[in-house]
Formats: C-alpha cells, structure tokens, sequence
C-alpha cells in the first residue's frame, strides 16, 4: 500500500512540474519568421507557430493551424508542387482584432535557407514582398 501511495505522489509531483515547466514545441510543430525591408511584417508580428509538418511528398496538400505573434489565431495550408520542388503555405490570421495573410514559398532542398513570400496586415492585399525563414519555435514572443 505504501508503494502505491508513493507511485501517486510521484506521478502527482510530476504532473504539477510538467504542466508548470516551459512550453516545448510539440513534435510536428514549425515557425516562420517573416521580415524585410518592404514587408507588412516584422518581429514579433511575423513570428508564427504552426501545427503540423510540411509536405514532403509531391503533390501533397496539408492544413494548417497555429498563431501568430504568439497569441493570434492563424490558419492556411501548404502544398507541396507536382514536381517536388517548392512548398507553397498561404495563411490567414488575426492579430489585435486586425486580419492578415501571408503567401510563402518554401524549397523544399533547402529548409534552413532563405526564402521569399508576400505578406499584408491590415488589408487584403498580398503584395509587400517578404523574406521567410523556418526558425527555432524557442524564439516564439
């Protein structure tokens, strides 16, 4: 009886240290950053955390959601083109009551590279050109 009271106040102390301890990205997880000199989008207004992989099949298509600036709700998909060669993520989002979308195009060869998209807060209107870049989600503001 001791045993299994010790095994629950054990597996209680843990819980409470899990639930308290710092937000990790789960697995599956990706971030963006979206900046530039001529982009709607910067800091901690083109940070966004997304839940689920990239495509890595051609011609495969997968939803997306996740938030933006790390409060705002966010939500698009990305697809990966027939030939394999570059991923397209179109997503939508809300931040401080005000709509925003991104377009990114992502290749696929090169994860940790640079990549561009066009981005707009504020208007619907995708045409800032914007510098994206598939971050570490520790960074997330």
């Amino acid at each position: 009886m001791k045993r299994l009271s010790l095994f629950f106040a054990i597996l209680t102390i843990a819980c409470v240290v899990q639930a308290a301890g710092p937000r990790e990205a789960r697995a599956g997880d990706f971030c963006l950053q979206i900046n530039g000199v001529y982009c709607d989008l910067s800091g901690d207004l083109g940070f966004f955390r997304l839940a689920k992989k990239l495509p890595t099949k051609a011609g495969q298509m997968l939803p997306l959601h996740g938030r933006a600036a790390g409060l705002g709700a966010a939500f698009g998909s990305a697809t990966m083109n027939k030939t394999g060669d570059m991923i397209e993520v179109g997503v939508t989002f809300f931040t401080d009551a005000v709509e925003g979308q991104f377009n990114a195009f992502i290749d696929p060869a090169n994860l940790a590279g640079l990549h561009s998209g066009y981005a707009a807060y504020g208007n619907y209107d995708v045409t800032s050109s914007c510098d994206v870049q598939i971050v570490d989600c520790a960074l997330e503001p």
